[in-house]
């Protein structure tokens, strides 16, 4: 019981002391944007490739929207 206890105490003390993940990504830029069936389904998707220009990796980030189709049942 003694060596549970220690264990606890030790983990939660190691968590205490993590630095928390404060990173916030700024995707002002927009690199392109592209219209097109990506599915199949007759209806226009949409992709959108923006990137992080304050980051000193300025990394790209791809969002892909898929149109519903209105008359159709959403599950």
């Amino acid at each position: 019981m003694k060596q549970i206890l220690i264990i606890l105490l030790t983990v939660l003390q190691v968590n205490s002391f993590a630095k928390p993940d404060t990173t916030r990504y700024n995707f002002d830029h927009t690199i392109m944007t592209v219209t097109g069936d990506l599915n199949k389904d007759n209806l226009p998707d949409k992709v959108i490739v923006t990137q992080d220009t304050l980051s000193e990796t300025a990394p790209y980030q791809v969002q892909i929207f898929f149109k519903k189709n209105p008359g159709a049942i959403n599950w």
